[in-house]
């Protein structure tokens, strides 16, 4: 598989020459800096959480952690 490939079926995020390596990470960490550090928390437990739990489990721990981010961005405004 080519990384054109990888990158047209989602496997990868993007794709890049050795040279421009460093810039389109320093990029792409400030992106996420800035985003929502909540939300990516609790996605990161979700994404963990879903070796160990069943599907309704699932479901459950995702609409609780979409409530919790919704609630506090209520806050937040």
């Amino acid at each position: 598989m080519t990384t054109q490939e990888a990158k047209e079926l989602g496997i990868v995020y993007q794709v890049t020459t050795v040279d421009k390596l460093e810039e389109a990470t320093m990029k792409l960490a400030k992106k996420l800096a800035c985003g929502p550090s909540i939300a990516y928390s609790y996605m990161k437990d979700m994404l963990y959480q879903t070796s160990f739990n069943d599907f309704e489990e699932f479901l459950k721990m995702e609409t609780d952690a979409a409530k919790c981010i919704f609630q506090n961005f209520l806050y937040y405004q």
